[in-house]
Parts: C-alpha cells; sequence; structure tokens
C-alpha cells in the first residue's frame, strides 16, 4: 500500500526513503541531524499548482513569495528563474536581500509595521510597492517622500491561522493593519498629504489551509467576508473605494485565496486591477 503522503520528489523505493532521489538516510548519516533538506524542484511544481488553480478560475493575478519563509540562496536563484514571481518582504533587510538576489524594485511588495527612519532609508529610495499599516507610518512617509504611490494595509477584523500567535486580525485587537473605524481617515490622510492610494492589502493570518474554514469563509450574497467584514452596510464599499481612490492592485494571503477561490472569482469580476497572492 503507498503511503498517504509519497508524491514526486518523496517516496519510498525498495524500502528506502528518497528525497529528491536521494536516499535520505544517507543524507543524514552524511550531514548529522537534525537537517532541513529542500528540494528546489519542488518551488517549480507548487508555484506551477497555483498558477494552475487560479488560471482554471479565471483570476487574474501575479504571485509573490513571503521572503521571510526560506531565504535560501538556492531556493532564491530558483524562483527568481521563474521570472515572473515577485517578493513579499516585511523588512529592510529582506528588500536589499532580494535586491542582492536579482529582483527589481517593481518586483518587490513591502508591507512592515512599526516603520522606524531608519527602515524608510532604505526603503523609500526604491521604487518597490510599499503597503502601510498605521496613520503614524502614512504621516511619516508623507514627510519624506510626497507624491509617492502607496498601498494601505487594512484589518478586516476577521482572522485565523494555524496558532493564535499567527493570527493577524480577528476579535483580538492585533497591531497588524488599519481598522475599519480609520480606513476613511487614513485614506484622507494620505491624500491631504500628498500619496496615491494604489492598493490595498488584506492578510488574516499564517500556517493554515481549511480549518475553520467553513465559519470564516462564510458568504453573505455573493460578497465575501473577507471584504464585507468592515460592515453589513458597507459589503460593496471596499471596492467603490478601491475605484474612487484609483487603487490597481489589492493583495491576499495565499492561504485565503486557495481556501476559497470563489472569493477570487468574486474578486476578479467586480475589480479590474491586479490581484497579488502572497505565499
Amino acid at each position: 500500500m503507498t503511503p498517504w503522503w509519497t508524491r514526486a520528489g518523496l517516496e519510498v523505493r525498495d524500502q528506502r526513503l528518497l528525497f529528491a532521489g536521494h536516499d535520505a538516510e544517507r543524507i543524514a548519516r552524511e550531514h548529522g541531524t537534525p537537517l532541513y533538506v529542500y528540494d528546489p524542484e519542488r518551488v517549480t511544481v507548487n508555484v506551477g499548482r497555483l498558477r494552475a488553480a487560479f488560471t482554471r478560475a479565471g483570476v487574474p493575478h501575479r504571485i509573490h513569495y513571503a521572503l521571510k519563509a526560506n531565504r535560501h540562496p538556492e531556493y532564491l536563484a530558483r524562483l527568481r528563474s521563474l521570472g515572473d514571481v515577485g517578493i513579499d518582504a516585511c523588512s529592510p533587510q529582506e528588500v536589499s536581500l532580494a535586491l542582492e538576489a536579482g529582483w527589481q524594485p517593481r518586483e518587490i511588495s513591502y508591507t512592515g509595521t512599526n516603520l522606524s527612519e531608519r527602515d524608510l532609508d532604505v526603503i523609500l529610495p526604491q521604487p518597490l510597492v510599499l503597503n502601510l499599516d498605521s496613520l503614524s507610518a502614512i504621516r511619516r512617509v508623507a514627510r519624506r517622500a510626497r507624491g509617492r504611490a502607496i498601498g494601505l494595509r487594512i484589518n478586516p477584523q476577521v482572522g485565523t491561522g494555524y496558532s493564535a500567535q499567527l493570527t493577524y486580525a480577528g476579535e483580538k485587537p492585533t497591531k497588524f493593519g488599519i481598522y475599519p473605524d480609520r480606513f476613511d481617515e487614513a485614506l484622507e490622510l494620505a491624500r491631504e498629504s500628498g500619496l496615491e492610494v494604489r492598493g490595498l492589502h488584506f492578510h488574516i493570518g499564517s500556517g493554515w489551509l481549511r480549518a475553520g474554514l467553513g465559519a470564516l469563509l462564510k458568504r453573505r450574497g455573493s460578497v465575501p467576508v473577507e471584504l464585507n467584514a468592515f460592515s453589513e452596510a458597507r459589503a460593496d464599499s471596499i471596492l467603490e473605494t478601491a475605484r474612487s481612490a484609483h487603487v490597481t492592485r489589492i493583495v491576499l494571503g495565499v492561504e485565503t485565496a486557495l481556501a476559497h477561490v470563489a472569493a477570487l472569482e468574486y474578486l476578479a469580476s467586480a475589480f479590474h486591477g491586479d490581484l497579488v497572492l502572497v505565499r
């Protein structure tokens, strides 16, 4: 009987566990344990699976890789070789690393929190995609880079994750994102400060695909809960705000996107801009 976990690159042959065609025990004896082993080919396969899933759903998209997940040079080299995978960065060091690895600034989306002046020293000289998650960050960027295009990270007050520590939105207050009651204020502040809002960013948590899906992704009419969590009365106003503010980009964590492709279908039909999927 074939074990459930077998796949291309991970299999049992002649009672030996093979990883990427190599004997796993031999690797462990040669290098010692504990040992982390990565198969760059798996990167190519997973990117292909993501592309195929959203293409089948008819969802225009771009994929960005969250650099914090793994920054091994050979891993990044394989990602870079794919040509159209961008980078999601959350620190100045990750921005520098992405540039050193060959990505162009326009291929990098930066979403950090508690930005310092030293952070901005690294970030602002680069024409990357900059998502801001607080009113103070809007003011700080405006003082130094008036006229710059930005995105706003929104906390939709609904979220889930592998653990409480990996849940970035929900009933419990977190440091991530602009809350509904201050969204209009943030939008107006950006306009008054000479910043052009061109994107909206949503990320509700990490490390899950299915757990809690029924409760989290219930639908009200044709509008996914990620968008109408701002309030029932403003179910469609996020997209309307996106249009009126000339937003051209909406960023979603890929766990949410994969779990409910119908939500992406709604976005694709209602929003005529880029959907950026961060993995």
